[in-house]
């Protein structure tokens, strides 16, 4: 038997999901929307915190390339009064080991902090996306010899 769990380095999960009308009508649910095609939540997720987060980081990133940590939790706080900063934190913690929020000088940037929001996002995915079909590739070569 393989282990195969000591072989998984990342996943990457992207939904190709039907964009109906009534989703575009609010913005909570245009962002679950978004976070389901970007697999960053589950299906029937019902906790809240992490769409808190996630609207302060769309919020955020779309007008600035760079944010300090208490701009970003005070985003969060104003979205949600109530979310504890612990598990705002958590959520953070799970965009950088996404890729998706990284430091850069102090300051958080989303991936590399070069390219405009929607293009960074998407070239975060296409990178992961690549690597991840180098392996594949030498795997269905391999296949072929045999």
């Amino acid at each position: 038997m393989i282990p195969e769990a000591k072989f998984i380095r990342n996943e990457i999960k992207i939904r190709d999901m039907y964009l109906p009308d009534e989703v575009m009508l609010t913005k909570r649910s245009l962002l679950r929307w978004l976070a389901l095609s970007l697999g960053l939540i589950n299906e029937n997720e019902s906790r809240t915190g992490f769409l808190d987060v996630f609207e302060a980081f769309i919020s955020l990133f779309s007008k600035e390339r760079e944010v300090s940590s208490r701009t970003f939790l005070l985003e969060i706080k104003k979205i949600n009064p109530s979310i504890h900063e612990k598990t705002a934190y958590y959520h953070i913690k799970r965009l950088q080991d996404l890729g998706l929020l990284n430091r850069k000088k102090g300051m958080f940037v989303v991936g590399e902090g070069m390219r405009d929001f929607n293009e960074e996002i998407k070239e975060l995915y296409k990178r992961r996306f690549e690597k991840a079909f180098v392996a594949i590739e030498v795997a269905l070569k391999k296949l072929e010899g045999l």
